[in-house]
């Protein structure tokens, strides 16, 4: 699955991303640089680690998905 980065807390490493479905993920960045608007394919809809890609920076990432399937008002809250 594919979304796009709607919001970033790089103090907690925390991202939120809308998929193409409209559902929200949220998930710990585990060293990787992600920003607003970036692309990032490769989601699993699995809790836990997984490598995605972060299409608009061509590098592969590690990450540690928290929440699936939220709202945008819970996905913001959530890496606040």
């Amino acid at each position: 699955m594919k979304g796009i980065v709607i919001a970033v807390n790089r103090v907690r490493g925390m991202v939120a991303v809308q998929l193409e479905d409209g559902d929200h993920i949220v998930f710990d960045s585990l060293g990787g640089d992600f920003s607003k608007g970036d692309i990032v394919s490769h989601i699993k809809d699995e809790h836990g680690d997984q490598e995605v890609m972060n299409v608009s920076q061509g590098a592969r990432e590690t990450i540690y998905v928290e929440a699936l399937n939220a709202t945008i008002a819970s996905a913001l809250t959530l890496i606040r």
